[in-house]
């Protein structure tokens, strides 16, 4: 892509980052927190030993709250998805000045016996609920979106 092209590409996508803060900022309309959590263990195989969790918010322009979506029993049932289920997003891709690359919203540092897994927080969740990643799309050159399902524990 030529230069000119990647300068009005980084435009669009810090235009749409400060547009999808707007509900959040403004109307309070963004309940939830999501962060993206990298967890190693200090042992030889997964779940062995002490972990230690990178944590990384997913937000928009100002550190606002993506949006997330439950939902709805029809879209579950065609997806063949459990009770819970959220989309994120649309979530902007990285850009001049902000947005989230690929690799950290899908947990791209993880190595070999590493978890990566979703914390949502916010009304249904006070202390936290975690997720794990059951579905994604990055076929836009300004979006990025996730589908998460519940883990079978909820942080207490």
């Amino acid at each position: 892509m030529s230069a000119a092209g990647l300068a009005r590409r980084d435009r669009y996508r810090a235009l749409a980052s400060r547009i999808r803060a707007i509900p959040g900022r403004d109307f309070g309309l963004r309940p939830y927190t999501v962060a993206v959590i990298v967890r190693r263990w200090s042992g030889p195989h997964t779940g062995d030993g002490a972990a230690t969790d990178t944590v990384t918010p997913i937000v928009e322009y100002g550190g606002n709250p993506p949006k997330v979506r439950f939902l709805s029993d029809e879209a579950r049932a065609l997806g063949g998805l459990p009770a819970g289920t959220v989309e994120v997003g649309p979530i902007t891709p990285d850009h001049t000045g902000g947005g989230i690359t690929w690799d950290t919203l899908t947990g791209g540092s993880a190595q070999a016996g590493d978890e990566v897994l979703y914390r949502l927080t916010g009304p249904e969740f006070p202390t936290g609920a975690d997720y794990a990643l059951a579905g994604s799309q990055s076929d836009r050159g300004i979006r990025y979106k996730l589908t998460l399902v519940p883990r079978a524990e909820v942080r207490a």
